[in-house]
């Protein structure tokens, strides 16, 4: 059974703000591409994180979709690191209500009232 969203710090990882550990099912493509299943490991403000059955390689360029909270989201990612089967992603393209979407999942699920990440 998945765990949870969990919340890893700045202060625990390279990057400068907190990322919400997943574990969702999701699908990425490269353009023009058939779908593909994965799954999404981490979210951040700035991107995340999936793995997924093939390898991939930085700089790739995918489109991913998957559900947050039941919201559906298709974002297009840029891979900057890898791991085996898994990749390190920036967002290319979100659209603004997505990215508050985003940061507002982390806030109420993390943070409460505060309102720093």
């Amino acid at each position: 059974m998945p765990e949870g969203p969990t919340f890893r710090s700045g202060d625990k990882q390279k990057r400068s703000s907190g990322r919400v550990k997943l574990n969702a099912q999701g699908y990425y493509r490269l353009k023009g591409q058939e779908w593909t299943p994965c799954t999404i490991l981490d979210i951040a403000g700035g991107g995340l994180a999936l793995e997924g059955k093939f390898s991939f390689y930085p700089g790739d360029v995918l489109e991913v979709k998957f559900l947050l909270e039941g919201r559906p989201l298709i974002v297009e990612v840029q891979v900057t690191n890898v791991r085996g089967r898994k990749a390190g992603c920036t967002f290319i393209s979100l659209s603004q209500p997505d990215r508050d979407f985003i940061q507002d999942y982390m806030h109420r699920n993390f943070f409460g009232d505060k309102k720093t990440i």
